[in-house]
This record gives structure tokens, sequence and C-alpha cells, in this order.
């Protein structure tokens, strides 16, 4: 055993250990893990408690409900015409989930507020986004996955969200795709649970594939919660790029087809534990790629041209 450290310094800890910075005891203490659980899974893989932050698992925290919207993405879907289906309300219910206000101020508010600056350019223009920007990508899309998750009865093992919290970035085994997506309902969900082959009725999961847009992005996370290989995958001709793992020094935005509300389900089918039989046929639309200009010369006003 290296050393212990409280929670709120274990980013620092661990940025240590990685820089060969950390001072460590002459001799260090020898841990022993009892392996054996006799049949029970271990605790970091199994879901968190009820009413339990999912990413910082703090059974002293008082975890509230917040909103998985974030308020920058709720004034963009306004801005995008999005108004409550009920003509007496003004204001939307998105949908909410416990999160403790330490996760929620500080490493969650600095994620978001990166994240805003990377996505909402993608929403209007084509953009070469580096392994960095796909890396806040994928970390905001696991914490959103995590975050979809948490809203009903809770599947994913509590260690991938603490994961999050004291990484700063998905674990090694969740990969993360990106898409283009256009429709007049900007934020479709589909959760979907991997199961474990056999019985029909085991409620044993292999793992949680979430798809969902944001506006005119659909992200796919998915969490496995055993180690394993991945089939090949349909990409859509090239349509749904991997930013988690890294596989692309520079990526090219949009991707050559977009995805709507319909074809996203076939999406989000594409990673299945083969208990159904799935024929997928989607038609899919060109991404519309529109280049902002720069401003003429004395002139404050942008236009835009479209490929």
């Amino acid at each position: 055993m290296l050393g212990a450290a409280h929670r709120a310094c274990l980013g620092t800890a661990v940025q240590l250990l990685r820089a060969g910075r950390a001072q460590l005891a002459d001799i260090l203490t020898t841990m022993d893990i009892d392996t054996n659980l006799e049949g029970q899974a271990h605790t970091n893989w199994m879901a968190p408690p009820p009413g339990r932050c999912p990413f910082c698992q703090d059974p002293h925290a008082q975890p509230t409900d917040e909103d998985i919207y974030p308020k920058w993405l709720v004034r963009e879907m306004k801005r995008h015409g999005v108004r409550s289906s009920d003509p007496h309300r003004r204001r939307i219910n998105w949908p909410t989930t416990p999160v403790c206000q330490h996760c929620n101020n500080t490493w969650m508010s600095t994620l978001e507020n990166d994240v805003k600056d990377i996505l909402v350019p993608m929403f209007f223009h084509v953009r070469s986004l580096d392994e960095h920007a796909q890396g806040w990508l994928a970390l905001w899309a696991a914490k959103m996955a995590i975050l979809f998750d948490a809203i009903g009865s809770s599947i994913v093992p509590h260690g991938a969200g603490q994961g999050l919290e004291v990484f700063r970035q998905p674990h090694h085994g969740m990969r993360v795709w990106i898409a283009a997506y256009h429709d007049v309902n900007p934020l479709a969900v589909v959760s979907r649970p991997i199961y474990m082959p056999g019985n029909d009725s085991s409620d044993d999961f292999l793992g949680l594939c979430v798809t969902f847009s944001v506006v005119k992005v659909a992200f796919q996370v998915l969490i496995p919660f055993l180690d394993g290989d991945l089939a090949p995958l349909e990409d859509f001709h090239g349509s749904v790029v991997p930013i988690w793992p890294p596989a692309n020094p520079i990526l090219d935005w949009p991707p050559r087809y977009r995805f709507d509300a319909t074809s996203i389900q076939a999406l989000a089918a594409r990673i299945n534990d083969n208990r159904e039989n799935l024929t997928i046929e989607v038609n899919l639309d060109a991404a519309q790629r529109v280049k902002q200009a720069p401003p003429e010369s004395g002139s404050t006003s942008e236009s835009q041209r479209t490929e």
C-alpha cells in the first residue's frame, strides 16, 4: 500500500504519483486482500444505494435533486425553440437525480464550463476536434450516462461513477462514440441493459449502453461490467466515430451522415445481447456542414456559407 489520502486529495495524490514526485515511506505497508467473496459481488461492482451520490459515494453527504441537463444546455434548448408541452406552465420539467453539493459545485461544474465551449459550436459549424477536446466530450458523455442510469433503478456499478470523480476520465473499459443528430426532438435517450447469455429471465447484467442526443450531437456510451472483447460494430458508413478510448488524433466534425429520433434507435440497437432478432434498416440524411466565414474588414457581423 502506497499510502492513504482524503477523498478531496485523491486527484492530487494520483498526479504526484504519476509524475514521480510523491514522497513515499521507506518501508511500505503490505496489504492483503481477501478475494474469497463466497459468491457475493464485490461492493465496487454493485450499484450505489438509492439516494447516494452516484459519483463520490460519500455516505455522509446529503444529495439534492439536480437537473440532469445543465443550465447552459437548457438555454440552448430554448434557443432552438424547445418549449413546455403544458400550455399553462412555462417552465419545462427536466429530469432530476440526486447529486451531492461537493461534486455538483466542483469537478462537475468545471467539466460543464469546459465542455460548453467545445460542444455549443458543434451545434452550428464544422470543427476539428483534437484528442484533448474528444477526451472532455467523452468524460461529459460518461457522466451523463451515469446520471441517466441513476434516474431509476440504477444498475451501473458505483466504481464507474467513482472513477470519473477521482481520475476525471472514463474507465479504461468504457467506450464512447459520437455522431451527428438532427430532429425536432433534440433530447432523445435510449438506455439498453446488456444481459448475460443464457436464461432470458436472468437479471445478470454484462453492461449498460446509453445512447442520447443533445441538440445536434448524439453520444453512445457503453459501460461494461465485465472484461471482454467487443464484436465489430456497424458504423453507418463512418457516421459513428469513437472518441474513447482515443482513436483519432483529429476528428473532422460532423461525420458524413446524421441521425434523427427514429434512426437513433438503430444506433442504440447496434450493441445488444442477442436476446432479440434485430434487422437494422436505416435511412440517414447527409449532415449539414456549415463553415463560419471570417468577418469582413471593418464589419462586426459574421456571414455563413454551406458546403
